[in-house]
This record gives C-alpha cells, sequence and structure tokens, in this order.
C-alpha cells in the first residue's frame, strides 16, 4: 500500500530538492550499508528523478535492481555470535520509503517554516498492525524548525530517527501534515 502525502506539491518537491542537493554537496546522504557498489553510485541520481517526478513507489521501483543491493550481510546474535544471513526481499522497499518520507518531511518542515504555519503527526501509509507507540503519536503537532534540525543532523550512512521520537521506526507509516 502506498503513502498518501497529503501536501507534496511542485512547492514541496522544490524544497525537497535543495535539501537533497544540500546532502550531496556536504556527503550526508544515507547510503545503505545494504547497497552494492553500483547500488551507491546510482542511488543519489535516482532519488532526485523520484523526488522531482515521482513518489516512493517510484523511487522503490528504480532500486529494485539485483545489482543495487547484496544478497547478504552481516549478522550478531543476541549472544554475540557473529555471522551472515540473507538480505530481506523487500529491503529496497523499506529503504526507499523511509528516505523518500524523510525528504518529503524536510521539504515539509521548510515550506511549513515560510508560511508560518505548524506541522501535524498522521498516518500516511495503512500498515497491517500499527504499533501502539505509532498510533499515540497520530494528532501530535510538531515545531517545524525543531524537527527539520532534527532531521538534518542524522549522520550520513548511520539513519536513525530523531531523538525526540516524534516518530515511530522503519515501517510506522507515519508521516506529518500541514496544520
Amino acid at each position: 500500500m502506498p503513502f498518501n502525502f497529503l501536501d507534496l506539491n511542485n512547492d514541496v518537491r522544490k524544497l525537497m530538492v535543495s535539501e537533497l542537493e544540500s546532502d550531496i554537496k556536504n556527503g550526508k546522504v544515507y547510503i545503505s550499508t545494504r547497497f552494492t557498489p553500483e547500488g551507491e553510485a546510482a542511488y543519489p541520481k535516482l532519488l532526485k528523478v523520484a523526488i522531482e517526478t515521482g513518489t516512493e513507489a517510484t523511487l522503490a521501483t528504480s532500486i529494485d535492481n539485483p545489482d543495487f543491493f547484496k544478497l547478504l550481510e552481516a549478522n550478531t546474535s543476541k549472544t554475540g555470535i557473529e555471522d551472515t544471513r540473507n538480505v530481506s526481499d523487500i529491503a529496497y522497499l523499506t529503504f526507499a520509503e523511509g528516505e523518500f518520507n524523510t525528504y518529503y518531511m524536510r521539504g515539509l518542515c521548510l515550506h511549513a517554516t515560510n508560511e508560518g504555519r505548524t506541522l501535524e503527526i498522521y498516518r500516511a501509509k495503512e500498515v497491517g498492525e500499527a504499533r501502539n507507540e505509532s498510533v499515540v503519536k497520530i494528532g501530535t503537532s510538531i515545531d517545524a524548525v525543531t524537527f527539520l534540525e532534527e532531521l538534518r543532523s542524522r549522520e550520513a550512512n548511520h539513519f536513525k530517527y530523531p531523538v525526540s521520537g516524534w516518530l515511530g521506526g522503519p515501517n510506522s507509516g507515519l508521516s506529518v501534515k500541514l496544520i
């Protein structure tokens, strides 16, 4: 099921592109550790195309390439034993959704700031079983300036959601909208 980005328009897309270009210039584009060298090289361009004219679904389709993702990844069990495991068949989809949503939220933060508006958490994608920690966040108002700073502060190649915990983790289906 696709995301429903309520405020995605040409103005927000331009701001998203601006955020991406800044990340590219400063070496802050998040590159999945699951990418192969080919995927790593192709990804920023594919992300830009999706931001300019597509959605998280078009980004997912463009990176769903057997040459772009590793088949195996390192794994450390709870007991500390190191081995390898298969990369999830939907790793590309989870990655594309999270990254497109992140740039959407960054663009929307800029848009909200420019218009003196506030943001609110909403369910942008239906999920099979919503986590309680996600459900309770729906309807929460967010300061756009603070949220943008948090979204920008994540370190390149070390993805993490903002420390404020405003949003759920990967696959939460949460995003923000203008209010």
